[in-house]
């Protein structure tokens, strides 16, 4: 805070360089901050090897949604004689890729990756979305895990301790992965996978085969720094010193995406989920909630940016979807508080049910109440996942369209038949978008 206030007081006095990237950074999480635009432009053209300032810019070009900014920045990297072998003009390119990503603009990042052939498994990634090859794309993401992941392994013999999954660092990917554990537990028995706590219990229940070793989350490193002494920070995103004493001497594997999405377990648990939750927990809530039109709710995820509310639409702006007639709505949303959502029943008169549990933490309860859910509307983060998961009915909503490159076949995520996306087409407003989600729960569920 005080780093910002001195910046405020002396924002003129600051070399443009300087300035522009503080700008920009500072853009991404507070309001009132706008880079100058055309400043910026001058300065990044001119400093075409400043990896870190360049990033900078792009974040804000994609946080504010000025793909123009974007295009010419590609234009000018393409066209302005910068060499290309040099590594920070690919680590910028990347970056440009990413920032295509983001924006769905899928046309413009094939054309970007199909200039160059980078070997990184990033640049890999983003030639595989540009083509909207999924399994490809799978296969790079999970080998720039694997080497993240190796950079801070300490052990180098790994003969005697078995095979383990290479461990993820988000929800998302040890949520989607589940997709593939029977299959990976066919191919490899006593397989071990280094899980998120508050995931272990449904996962162990689920799939008996599989060894699963519960982790601390990454976001407990500074809470619980015992539980991370011996691995350290980096290494402490993918484990804790507890999974690392069991893991340390396995054999690390990762997901071979293109052979297995073709698998019939596969097949079955993108029909109708792939996680299990306990009966007589689900059996509660299905009597603790009631109704037979119960519809879950989250529109935005706990951690809050620029960068992260592009891709979601206000809950301010769902009055089509509260419209839907004898409907029970759940807060699905740990940010939100009993005083938040009984502001929002009173707003759009509707009855929405807050859980009494810890949804930030409680996942076997959090999954119990979305396995009894007539629909789901969440959004595209570890959410979208768990609910692809127990096989609910969702609409995630992707106003950026970040999401095209996960719906192979326009709509439908590529990990579950049971999830769609509502993207924004033309010149669509976030209202029509969730005027359309609206009508797509209207003939699901009639009425």
């Amino acid at each position: 805070e005080s780093l910002y206030n001195f910046f405020l007081a002396r924002r003129e006095q600051i070399e443009p360089e300087a300035r522009c990237l503080l700008e920009c950074e500072y853009s991404i999480y507070r309001e009132g901050i706008v880079p100058d635009w055309q400043e910026l432009w001058e300065v990044v053209t001119n400093n075409p090897y400043n990896v870190a300032l360049l990033s900078s810019a792009i974040y804000a070009a994609v946080g504010f949604l000025r793909g123009d900014f974007i295009d010419q920045l590609a234009e000018f990297m393409l066209t302005s004689g910068v060499d290309d072998r040099d590594d920070r003009v690919r680590r910028v390119l990347t970056k440009i890729a990413a920032a295509y990503y983001r924006m769905g603009r899928l046309r413009e990042l094939q054309r970007l990756t199909s200039t160059f052939n980078y070997p990184q498994s990033e640049w890999k990634l983003y030639q595989a979305f540009g083509e909207r090859k999924i399994p490809e794309a799978l296969v790079a993401r999970a080998q720039g895990l694997r080497g993240s992941f190796y950079r801070f392994f300490p052990v180098t013999e790994r003969s005697d301790g078995g095979v383990a999954l290479v461990p993820e660092k988000d929800l998302c990917g040890e949520a989607f992965n589940g997709l593939f554990y029977l299959a990976l537990a066919e191919e490899y028995p006593g397989l071990k996978v280094a899980c998120d706590t508050r995931l272990y219990g449904v996962l162990e229940a689920t799939f008996p085969q599989i060894q699963f070793v519960p982790k601390t989350p990454r976001y407990r490193q500074v809470a619980e720094p015992a539980r991370f002494s011996q691995v350290g920070p980096g290494l402490g995103n993918y484990l804790d010193d507890h999974a690392f004493d069991v893991l340390r001497r396995a054999r690390f594997i990762t997901i071979d995406y293109p052979r297995y999405l073709r698998k019939e377990s596969v097949k079955a648990g993108r029909r109708q989920g792939w996680l299990k939750v306990p009966a007589a927990t689900r059996a509660y809530w299905q009597q603790a909630l009631g109704g037979s039109r119960l519809i879950g709710v989250s529109a935005y995820s706990t951690v809050r940016s620029r960068l992260r509310d592009i891709h979601m639409i206000g809950i301010e702006h769902w009055a089509d979807v509260f419209s839907l007639n004898d409907c029970i709505f759940v807060n699905l949303n740990a940010a939100m508080n009993d005083v938040a959502c009984a502001r929002l029943a009173r707003q759009f008169g509707i009855r929405l049910v807050n859980p009494p549990i810890d949804l930030y933490n409680d996942f076997t309860n959090l999954l119990s109440i979305m396995s009894v859910l007539d629909y789901a509307i969440v959004p595209a983060n570890h959410m979208m996942d768990f609910a692809a998961a127990v096989g609910v009915r969702t609409i995630v909503f992707s106003p950026s369209n970040i999401m095209r490159s996960w719906a192979p076949d326009g709509s439908r995520y590529i990990f579950s038949d049971r999830v769609r996306f509502v993207f924004r087409e033309g010149e669509d407003t976030v209202e029509d978008m969730v005027s359309r989600a609206a009508q797509m729960i209207r003939l699901d569920l009639g009425g």
